[in-house]
């Protein structure tokens, strides 16, 4: 009798066959040599789980904390460039049921230059989902996961952090009460999905929290992918639910990386590009964060891509399948060929309401003034202005812009 695979084993031999990733190298066809600071590879997927991983396009590919966006070609394939020097997480994502982390260190070669990181077969598995109670009920808050970024709301104690890719992730929580003024913490809360959690609901004990009474650190890496910019000259804001903006915030270091001390509490950290480049440059989506006592509120890396840097990249490819069946690749660019739609992996789930109307003020999770955005299927989402969310990943949900008098139109 023939054994049939589970989708636990199926994962770890597909795993096993493709432990050579992450690995640096020259391909021998000039065409496919990798550039300077270029991170690239392909994805396979079984989104039908038939037990046959094959090359999959249309999926989401996203560098954390950026704008950098791309959809995987036909092929499956996805590049990348150019990156600085350092680790950059890649986010990938297909709806709310195929999700991935993984992490890139571009490095300097011999000669001096950057080198370029192939990542190989990368295999996108199914997602879970991680959630639980805290020990108040009364105040709402957020989950932030530091290994993705997510946040997740808490309400009524509850919370939900659907699309978790498999690995390691550290959850940390902030409840605040702005009528009394008053901000409560727990945390972290450090986990492992394996395998056996894809498509399925983790449930944490419950998780307790206490005042915000203590001091912890808060630390960001500042990258501008335009070579005008240098870190320094990047304008950088942190801004506590209670307490309001943070100022005066110290310089980045050599690296770019600005570490300081701060009160426990729920922090959003946004940066945006000078004025000069406020055209060209979008500014990418503020991180959440919550400082605990003696630890480190782990943002990571912030960047400002050029518009015309992601589009370049995307139509970057090896063969003429890379742009469509009997798609022409010329001189490394596609030629006449559009990416499949689909919302970045960097873009967060909305938090979904059905008690709300449109249209209303609100406040966010992280504290920020916001409006009440229409959803889909009677839902809402309380967005600040000018950002947005999905509520699937295949659709986009957007707050209008700030208006000249300060609110949302």
């Amino acid at each position: 009798m023939a054994l049939r695979l589970g989708r636990l084993e199926r994962w770890s031999l597909l795993a096993a066959g493709v432990a050579c990733a992450a690995c640096r190298y020259s391909f021998s066809n000039p065409v496919e040599r990798l550039r300077a600071g270029e991170v690239s590879g392909r994805t396979l997927a079984d989104p039908q789980d038939s037990g046959h991983f094959l090359p999959t396009g249309g999926i989401s590919v996203s560098i954390q904390g950026s704008t950098f966006d791309q959809v995987t070609h036909d092929t499956g394939l996805f590049i990348l460039i150019p990156l600085p020097v350092g680790e950059h997480t890649l986010l990938f994502r297909s709806g709310t049921t195929l999700s991935l982390v993984r992490h890139a260190e571009v490095a300097l070669g011999r000669d001096g230059q950057r080198e370029g990181v192939s990542l190989g077969d990368v295999v996108i598995p199914f997602a879970g989902a991680v959630g639980g109670t805290v020990s108040d009920t009364l105040h709402g808050g957020v989950v932030v996961d530091e290994a993705t970024g997510q946040v997740a709301p808490i309400a009524g104690g509850a919370f939900r952090l659907e699309a978790v890719s498999l690995g390691d992730h550290r959850l940390k929580f902030g409840l605040v009460d702005y009528v009394g003024d008053e901000e409560w913490v727990g945390g972290p809360a450090d986990l492992h999905l394996d395998a056996g959690a894809s498509s399925s609901l983790t449930r944490l004990a419950l998780v307790p929290v206490r005042p915000a009474l203590g001091n912890g650190r808060l630390r960001v890496r500042l990258v501008s992918l335009e070579p005008a910019i240098a870190p320094v000259d990047i304008p950088l804001t942190i801004t506590e639910a209670l307490r309001g903006a943070i100022a005066p915030l110290p310089p980045p270091d050599a690296g770019g990386v600005v570490e300081l001390a701060l009160p426990e509490g729920i922090y959003e950290v946004g940066i945006t590009p000078p004025a000069a480049f406020a055209g060209v440059i979008p500014a990418p989506l503020p991180a959440t964060a919550v400082v605990l006592s003696s630890e480190v509120a782990e943002v990571g890396s912030l960047y400002l891509v050029p518009t015309a840097t992601s589009h370049a990249a995307q139509v970057m490819c090896r063969v003429g399948d890379d742009c469509g069946r009997g798609g022409t690749c010329a001189s490394g660019q596609c030629i006449d060929w559009a990416p499949p739609p689909a919302v970045p992996a960097r873009v967060p789930l909305c938090n979904l309401r059905m008690d709300q109307s449109t249209g209303g003020p609100c406040v966010t999770d992280a504290g920020v003034d916001g409006i009440w955005v229409p959803a889909g299927s009677g839902f809402a989402t309380c967005l600040a202005c000018s950002t947005e969310c999905t509520p699937d990943s295949l659709s986009l949900v957007q707050a209008p812009p700030l208006s000249p008098t300060g609110s949302c139109p």
